[in-house]
């Protein structure tokens, strides 16, 4: 693309002869020869398409020997505008949260951690403010519902009260516990004894895990032998009913 007076245009980095970004933050191909094996062809440069993403990122597609990668504006301009690419490891984090604003002097570089924890001038994270997303939102429902669906049935055991709840769905239970499905499979695992009260057990594999500090009447030995040694549901269900209801 040629200069005019107001848009300047540099190769973007990585991109160099294929691709190039502008101070107005546009991005454009450039005019180029590619050899075939029958011949060549003169391929004409033209403007790209920037879309927005469900979080309110502005993005666009680059090529590169057949690979396609999605590319934010927000990482372009601060290459743009410093001359380098962005270190390895870190993000380009907007200062003011806002994720249109792209402008140089709202652009710095953060760790991963520090771009993930950044919070707005309303003291909301990026996840916290992802929910006020409309597109994010419904975007989250139309996943859930397919999880639903291959999702497996999970029973919760709260350790106060003893009751047990089955969801037709890890998803469910997520919900009414607030316990990640990523904690919930871990107790289920025997990779951790419990979370905000609640021990958990897929309907096709019933491991109870039985904490030491809401079961009592099992000894030190006992509660260690417990953790590590799987039942069928059966058994499982009348060990910890005898558990409950004070039945030998």
């Amino acid at each position: 693309m040629k200069e005019n007076n107001k848009e300047v245009w540099k190769p973007i980095i990585g991109y160099e002869g294929l691709y190039e970004f502008s101070n107005l933050q546009r991005v454009c191909s450039v005019d180029r020869v590619v050899t075939y094996n029958n011949g060549t062809r003169h391929i004409k440069g033209k403007l790209l398409t920037i879309s927005t993403t469900q979080d309110g990122y502005r993005c666009v597609g680059l090529s590169k020997n057949k690979k396609h990668k999605t590319t934010y504006i927000h990482q372009l301009a601060w290459e743009y505008f410093n001359g380098v690419k962005v270190p390895d490891g870190l993000d380009v984090n907007h200062k003011d949260s806002n994720r249109q604003n792209n402008d140089p002097s709202n652009l710095e570089v953060v760790s991963h951690k520090a771009n993930c924890n950044a919070v707005d001038n309303n003291g909301k994270t990026p996840a916290q403010k992802r929910w006020e997303n409309p597109a994010w939102v419904a975007h989250n429902k139309k996943m859930t519902e397919i999880l639903k669906k291959f999702s497996k049935q999970v029973t919760a055991v709260n350790l106060d009260t003893y009751e047990r709840t089955t969801y037709n769905s890890v998803t469910d239970a997520q919900e009414d516990t607030k316990v990640a499905r990523s904690t919930i499979k871990k107790i289920n695992d025997n990779k951790q004894y419990q979370s905000n009260g609640y021990a958990f057990l897929y309907d096709d594999k019933t491991n109870l895990i039985y904490h030491k500090m809401k079961f009592s009447k099992l000894s030190r030995p006992e509660i260690t032998n417990a953790k590590h040694v799987s039942w069928d549901k059966d058994t499982t269900a009348n060990y910890y009913d005898s558990l409950v209801n004070g039945k030998d």
